[in-house]
């Protein structure tokens, strides 16, 4: 009886953890100019927001991924749709958001004087994608304004 009990304890017990801890994370990648005005500041947001794991509601691990881009492809990735595989896009100023065309589910400013950069959260975004990369928006922004940089 023991035996059955102890075996029966410890399925439940690996049943648990496969649940638990068996889930995929969800990845957030970042997209943004790796030379511009806004380069240093990023770099150091991501790196702030990095520091504690982050989870969705659900308790899925988020995990953040950088495409960091020079002048050329970042104009490029802008205009012909490269970043279309990212999550979150940092923009360097309104008028690059404006030129890019791309249709921003959530919007956020990040720099002062307003519009100086902005990030937001492209509606090609799925849903579980989507709640990660707000969570990950709301950090940025938290961590452009406290300057945690």
């Amino acid at each position: 009886m023991k035996t059955a009990c102890s075996s029966v304890a410890l399925c439940l017990l690996i049943l648990w953890a496969g649940c638990r801890f068996g889930s995929d994370p969800v990845v957030v990648r970042v997209f943004y100019y790796k030379t511009g005005p806004t380069a240093d500041r990023m770099a150091g947001a991501m790196f702030y927001i990095g520091r504690v794991p982050l989870r969705t509601a659900a308790g899925r691990e988020i995990l953040l991924v950088e495409i960091v881009q020079s002048s050329e492809k970042y104009k490029q990735g802008l205009s012909n749709g490269r970043a279309k595989g990212a999550q979150l896009i940092v923009f360097d100023s309104v008028a690059d958001r404006v030129r890019s065309g791309v249709n921003l589910s959530t919007e956020a400013a990040l720099c002062a004087p307003k519009g100086e950069c902005v990030a937001g959260i492209p509606s090609w975004v799925s849903v579980d994608e989507r709640a990660a990369a707000e969570l990950v928006l709301k950090k940025l922004v938290e961590a452009f304004k406290q300057d945690k940089l």
